[in-house]
């Protein structure tokens, strides 16, 4: 665990990235390779996740999106 806490402490993110790999802390056994697997995989699952929600939105529900993104992006 400290090794997990450890990588997580460089992080932006510290308390979610403890809380997702101690997850895998068994399967890690303070391997950086491993570690860094682990990390691109949960990085990956959570966007196809992610992707996988966006395109099945109604489309009206879209249009709000955009629309609301186009206001903030006009606000910056």
């Amino acid at each position: 665990m400290e090794f997990i806490k450890t990588w997580c402490d460089a992080t932006t993110y510290l308390v979610l990235c403890f809380a997702t790999f101690t997850s895998y802390a068994a399967e890690i056994h303070g391997s950086p390779k491993i570690l860094a697997t682990k990390s691109i995989f949960v990085t990956l699952n959570t966007t196809l996740s992610a992707f996988k929600t966006l395109t099945e939105l109604p489309k009206r529900q879209v249009k709000a999106h955009r629309d609301c993104g186009s206001q903030r992006l006009r606000r910056e």
